[in-house]
């Protein structure tokens, strides 16, 4: 990981699997990116890209936090599936928001 400054941050990971099955072997190469902006100690937003060769496929994740105070989020998260396979396509999209509130009865 590296930290360019307080609100700044970049992470990149490569794996490689060898995978033997019964029915034969293969291997996968998964390279992937992270960018992580903090606006401020409650506010954030990241981007997460990851490649699937064994699949042709490319999957961003956008996610977007807000934590308006200590036990409550707020996240809106968009994932965006990309095929590589013979010609670059949208696959899927899918928006989520999900709210979580902390109240004491």
């Amino acid at each position: 990981m590296w930290v360019v400054n307080k609100h700044l941050s970049l992470n990149a990971d490569y794996r490689h699997n060898i995978i033997s099955l019964a029915d034969g072997a293969f291997k996968t190469n998964e390279p992937c990116a992270r960018i992580r902006y903090d606006f401020s100690t409650m506010v954030n937003s990241s981007v997460f890209t990851q490649w699937n060769n064994e699949q042709h496929e490319l999957n961003f994740n956008y996610r977007f936090n807000w934590q308006p105070n200590i036990g409550s989020n707020f996240f809106v998260v968009v994932n965006h599936l990309i095929s590589t396979k013979n010609v670059i396509k949208t696959k899927d999209i899918a928006v989520l928001i999900k709210l979580v509130w902390l109240f004491v009865l």
